[in-house]
């Protein structure tokens, strides 16, 4: 065994709770400091506009219908049933006021860290080792996607379940109750449906078996295999792991998200796997050019980048296996780091990233493990590199936590976040998009424009992204013939796009006949056109009484939603109802007073009916 694991079946000794949860509070404020400047970012709109701003059904929240709509939803691609109960209770909170969802999000995270400290502690009786893997997790650049982004609440959320699981399995394999292996099992089954990718987590309890736990060791009767008992104990989490696996997929594969092996074929997925697990590793150790997407271009790729990949996965998994039994800790790190990517490292393609950083937020934990047991092993008996050691870590940890609040900052808006991720990346056709449809927003129309047009031609011709693309730019432009030409092509390559056969749908009802806006359905999920769309495409065709109509069932079925009132006071403007759209401008500055157009659109309509601002 190595250094602080304790003596097999016996809990770890433990020094005075008091340096213990002074620690544990060093760290949540350490944490929580380095993450502050989330609290002064706004919703991006990457998946928080239709997660969530125009999101009625999380807005309203907790109704029948909201609830049974959020276990039964799977139109993100994922089923999320208790990360959609989380949003909703923010919009209870805060409503649209975006700070509070991430300082949720920023607190969760800083709990994490705290709970992985305090359960590696009472594991291992390692108190310095386990503050150690708690601050570089806590305190780590990568982890910024997953507390920034607001739609990504289900990473922390699952995290906090998964760990909360682990501590009541802690005291099942201690005490042996039945209460706190049915707490751990439905505590399991929480992080499932939170997110998906704890999947593994039978698999981690295993190896915590092994080591610091040592209930693989001689004295059950077993060495190096888990033992029928062990095998046993594990198959309900496994049961739950496979239902929330196939779950997982289904929904995926409905909503178009499983790319097929025309597009991705199995030796690049095989490639890129390698070739992630490398580039994970790297921004562990120097996390620079850290972007919210990482383009997938399997042509851009050194044929020494996936082999090198490879070198490092089989050469850290030889290494784990030939120290297996005089340092476990190794080889629970590797195989934890290794299981934990499995679900995302793209084997099964979803999405068009090669990688995203808040895919290491679970497995980093692998990383760290053996690194800060590692360095613990390296100090003891060595007054000169423990003298070191005291003098470097808190160097780097303030280092990182430097590196995390400068990144947090490019989460501030879409522009300052997409801006980014096209200065460190190439090709970025999803920062281009995204980019452009913000500066639109803001009213620099040729400039968005241009990157959005420069954004489809970054794309392979044969997916039907790019068609889609094409369709969703000559729509913005009202022209509604040409977007749907490119909207039947994505479909002729994709058929199961339900959300272009919305649009497609949408387009046509435009050119044809009246149409108004259509009432709320209860079954139709996240992926359909709302209200809101709606209105925006009958404004560019040119049908503005129709338009005021969407846009008010839009803001009955969202009454937070600040773009809805915006837009309908411009309608209004347009047709000569000044006052109404005054109060409709008005409404939209109360719900988001640093809205970009606003202010100078309410001033504008104002002047026009010779009314004076305060």
């Amino acid at each position: 065994m190595s250094a602080g694991a304790p003596a097999p079946g016996r809990a770890a000794p433990r020094p005075r709770a008091g340096r213990e949860l002074a620690l544990g509070v060093a760290l949540l404020v350490a944490v929580l400091a380095a993450f502050a400047p989330v609290v002064r970012n706004e919703f991006v709109n990457y998946d928080d506009d239709t997660n969530l701003v125009r999101n009625w059904r999380v807005q309203r929240g907790f109704t029948p219908a909201a609830l049974r709509w959020a276990f039964t939803t799977v139109e993100t691609g994922n089923w999320q049933p208790l990360t959609w109960l989380s949003h909703m209770l923010d919009f209870r909170l805060f409503g649209l006021w975006a700070g509070g969802h991430h300082a949720v999000s920023a607190l969760i995270h800083a709990v994490n860290a705290v709970l992985l400290f305090w359960i590696f502690h009472a594991m291992t009786g390692a108190l310095w080792r386990s503050a150690l893997l708690a601050a570089l997790f806590g305190l780590h650049p990568l982890r910024v996607e997953s507390v920034a982004w607001a739609s990504e609440r289900k990473d922390v959320l699952a995290l906090l379940f998964g760990l909360l699981a682990l501590a009541a399995y802690l005291r099942h394999a201690r005490r042996r109750t039945a209460g706190s292996y049915a707490a751990a099992l439905l505590l399991f089954a929480c992080a499932l449906m939170s997110k998906a990718m704890l999947v593994t987590f039978p698999g981690i309890l295993l190896l915590l078996d092994l080591w610091p736990l040592g209930r693989w060791s001689p004295a059950h009767g077993v060495r190096f295999f888990p033992g029928r008992s062990l095998l046993l104990e594990k198959l309900p989490f496994l049961a739950l792991a496979a239902g929330s696996s196939l779950v997982t997929f289904l929904a995926q594969d409905k909503g178009g998200a499983v790319g097929s092996t025309s597009q991705f074929p199995l030796v690049d997925r095989v490639g890129n796997a390698f070739t992630s697990c490398g580039a994970y590793l790297a921004k562990t150790v120097w996390p620079a050019k850290l972007a919210v997407f990482y383009p997938y271009f399997r042509e851009d790729v050194p044929w020494w980048q996936p082999v090198l990949g490879a070198a490092l996965v089989t050469g850290g998994a030889a290494i784990a296996v030939l120290l297996v039994r005089r340092r476990p800790v190794w080889f629970v790190g590797w195989t934890w780091y290794l299981g934990t990517l499995l679900p995302v490292i793209g084997i099964v393609q979803v999405g068009s990233q090669s990688m995203a950083d808040r895919y290491t937020y679970i497995p980093q934990i692998g990383i760290l493990l053996p690194l800060a047991w590692g360095l613990g092993d390296l100090a003891r008996g060595r007054p000169r590199a423990r003298g070191a050691l005291l003098v470097a870590a808190p160097l780097v940890l303030a280092a990182l936590a430097a590196a995390t609040w400068v990144q947090v900052t490019r989460w501030r808006t879409s522009v300052t976040l997409f801006s980014h991720a096209m200065r460190v990346t190439e090709k970025n056709f999803v920062a281009s998009s995204h980019l452009g449809y913000a500066l639109v927003e803001q009213g620099r129309v040729a400039e968005g424009g241009e990157l959005i047009a420069r954004s489809f031609t970054a794309l392979p011709a044969s997916r039907a992204t790019v068609f889609e693309g094409s369709g969703d730019y000559y729509a913005s432009l009202g022209m509604a013939r040409e977007a749907a030409e490119y909207y039947g092509k994505a479909l002729a390559i994709e058929p199961s796009r339900r959300l272009v056969r919305e649009k497609l749908r949408a387009l046509g009802d435009l050119s044809n006949a009246p149409v108004a806006a259509p009432p709320p359905d209860p079954h139709r999920g996240q992926g359909s056109l709302d209200p809101y769309e709606q209105g925006n495409l009958l404004v560019r065709s040119g049908r503005r009484e129709e338009a005021v109509a969407a846009y008010r069932e839009a803001i009955r079925m969202a009454p937070g939603n600040y773009e809805a009132w915006h837009n309908l006071g411009c309608v209004l403007a347009e047709l000569g109802r000044k006052d109404d759209a005054i109060a409709a401008i008005e409404e939209t500055l109360r719900l988001k007073p640093d809205h970009p157009l606003a202010g100078k659109n309410l001033q504008a309509i104002r002047g026009s009916a010779g009314q004076r601002g305060d």
